[in-house]
């Protein structure tokens, strides 16, 4: 995955500290694994749901790095959060 983690900084073009934040959310999630944001945001020892979707999830989801469950309802409780397989990591 460091490889990985690499690529997505020098691909993505998103500003320094952007990735970093998706690195992070990226390194306490397992691929297939659906994560509930609560639990993410415990690994991650965040208290406050805006700055987990404004620095950790959204971006991510923009990358096409993880995937929501319910994408047509982005704040349904029952949505979770999957770490996508890119297809050249396959």
């Amino acid at each position: 995955t460091d490889r990985l983690l690499d690529e997505i900084s020098v691909t993505a073009g998103e500003d320094e500290i952007t990735s970093e934040y998706v690195k992070k959310l990226l390194s306490v999630m397992e691929y297939g694994v659906p994560y509930t944001a609560s639990a993410i945001m415990e690994k991650l020892n965040l208290k406050s749901k805006e700055t987990f979707r404004k620095h950790y999830i959204n971006p991510a989801i923009a990358l096409g790095m993880v995937e929501m469950t319910v994408p047509d309802r982005p704040t349904s409780r029952n949505q979770r959060y999957v770490k996508k397989l890119l297809t050249h990591e396959q």
